[in-house]
């Protein structure tokens, strides 16, 4: 941090800090990875808690790196599309009901895969997570002594715990403002607001915390997600009405809610000339290795036996001489 920040800021901030204290709650504080810890529990299985609850409502993709979910786009990191607080929330509690409890203990060495699954079916990739929930909870049985890792970095070597995770589990879990947290809605809220022109939430994340004074970073994320639930949405923002609107590039018209989307005729073509240059680069790196006639013979492929037999590594086999009369 040392940045002086986007004018105004602090006065957005605090303007949607009073909206928040004011008005109804939002599902993240109902049913948010911050609530859903067993209060009966003890410290170290809150801390799993959390940690479940972020890996539950994230987006899970395909595990080859050619799958269907790269084919799309897809980034590793959940910020891309996250399963509902509610849904998120109930499979929490199932796995809370589960004979031993939640702990990376009873995961590991007590309840089967197939178990885990049936917990979590209404959420979103949840034979994936089942498995990826697995192999979480033994490494935190196994490496970590039955806690989570303290820092951000070691959360990041989990399967499936991204850099968004890793830091609200800090932020949560620990205590600690190791980072911001930034998902899809805060991403959204701060491009729409004018605070970072950023492609993706990880850039969000670097960009704001050059700003924001780390005594801010836990309930950010928390503070805008609720916002962004109840007002500015990801379709139809409520803008009449927003005590933020007249500091607001898009509440006061400046700027359309969301980045209009490329044709789809642009898009196709703008995968198809990285692809052309790439087999035009192939095949001038080929030829300059062995000019057209190597390209030509690699294409046609090897020479036939009789080939080599007849004429020492190439061409015809020569004509029978005629028989003499």
């Amino acid at each position: 941090m040392g940045a002086a920040g986007p004018a105004g800021w602090q006065d957005v901030l605090n303007l949607i800090k009073a909206e928040r204290r004011a008005g109804p709650p939002a599902p993240v504080d109902t049913a948010g990875a911050e609530v859903l810890a067993d209060p009966a529990a003890s410290e170290r299985d809150k801390r799993f808690h959390v940690l479940i609850a972020l890996f539950l409502s994230r987006w899970v993709p395909a595990a080859t790196p050619g799958g269907r979910a790269a084919a799309r786009g897809r980034l590793t990191d959940p910020c891309c599309s996250q399963t509902k607080d509610p849904v998120t929330a109930q499979a929490v509690r199932n796995l809370q009901a589960l004979p031993g409890g939640l702990t990376p203990e009873n995961l590991a060495l007590n309840v089967s895969e197939a178990a885990i699954d049936a917990a979590i079916a209404k959420v979103g990739f949840h034979a994936t997570k089942a498995k990826r929930m697995k192999a979480l909870a033994q490494m935190c049985h196994e490496k970590h002594g039955g806690d989570i890792p303290p820092d951000a970095a070691q959360l990041m070597e989990l399967p499936g715990i991204g850099p968004k995770m890793a830091f609200i589990a800090m932020n949560v879990a620990w205590g600690k403002a190791a980072g911001v947290g930034v998902d899809t809605h805060v991403h959204r809220l701060c491009n729409r607001l004018g605070w970072v022109d950023t492609k993706n939430p990880e850039k969000t994340r670097l960009a704001v915390e050059q700003w924001l004074p780390i005594e801010e970073w836990i309930d950010f994320n928390p503070t805008l997600v609720g916002f962004a639930q109840l007002r500015c949405r990801p379709i139809g923002p409520t803008c009449d009405g927003c005590p933020v609107r007249h500091r607001c590039p898009v509440g006061r018209g400046e700027k359309p809610p969301n980045p209009p989307k490329q044709p789809k005729k642009e898009r196709n073509a703008a995968k198809e000339v990285p692809a052309k240059a790439a087999k035009k680069r192939g095949k001038a790196a080929a030829e300059g290795k062995g000019g057209v006639k190597a390209v030509k013979a690699a294409k046609a492929g090897p020479p036939s036996f009789d080939a080599f037999r007849f004429s020492g590594g190439g061409g015809r086999p020569p004509e029978k001489k005629k028989a003499k009369q």
